[in-house]
């Protein structure tokens, strides 16, 4: 099996057919400047996924050319009260942030289970994009999807690349839980849903020794951990 925990319906991120919609961000072809410009809910249209946040996309992202900085604009675009919700107010937008954001470098490996080819990529990509299969037989399309895929697959076989794509998720992540709001009576259940993932994530020994780091790092996951 190529690629593990596939979600086979997906939300119309960027609806790449024969004509893109000129009013709709396009998450294939986003440049840093335009993601500094979106506006909060655009962002989070683009993270969507069958009506939640869906954060693995910003390891999509990291692939893109510039796609760090990207992602950086996209992560800052989004308020601290907002991440929260997102995370906090939907179990499995909290499981995908522990399983996905948490793993690190482990990322690539917990999504695809050997080095992809670049046809293999590209129907990841097509899947996670919603496009169809004929989508990818039109050429403006397929000259969007083709970098994207080719980036995976050369990220995939380098193990600096990977080194450096764990490196920039981790730093997504750190950058997501330094932003979030500390815990009050407004949003306990938020971080209470979000603090019962990380522990679920953060079993067995090295689990429990990267919870401590979390814990130190975040003062407010800190807080949230010894409150709830």
């Amino acid at each position: 099996m190529f690629w593990q925990h596939v979600r086979w319906q997906l939300p119309p991120l960027a609806l790449l057919h024969d004509e893109i919609q000129d009013d709709s961000a396009s998450l294939l072809d986003l440049t840093a400047e335009e993601a500094a410009n979106l506006t909060e809910d655009e962002i989070v249209e683009l993270l969507r996924f069958k009506g939640r946040t869906d954060p693995s996309k910003l390891a999509l992202v990291l692939f893109l050319p510039d796609g760090y900085r990207i992602a950086i604009q996209l992560v800052k675009g989004i308020s601290e009260d907002r991440w929260l919700e997102l995370f906090g107010g939907d179990q499995a937008a909290a499981d995908d942030f522990r399983y996905y954001m948490l793993s690190g470098k482990k990322f690539l490996w917990r999504k695809m289970e050997k080095r992809p080819t670049l046809k293999e990529a590209k129907e990841y990509i097509r899947m996670e994009c919603e496009l169809s299969p004929e989508d990818l037989q039109n050429e403006e399309v397929d000259g969007r999807v083709t970098p994207l895929a080719q980036a995976m697959v050369d990220v995939y076989a380098n193990k600096g690349r990977r080194r450096k794509f764990g490196d920039q998720l981790q730093n997504l992540t750190n950058l997501i839980l330094s932003k979030l709001s500390s815990p009050d009576s407004a949003n306990q259940e938020y971080w209470r849903t979000i603090c019962e993932a990380i522990r679920y994530e953060m079993r067995g020994r090295s689990g429990r020794r990267k919870l401590t780091e979390l814990r130190e790092k975040f003062p407010a996951l800190k807080a949230a951990m010894e409150a709830l």
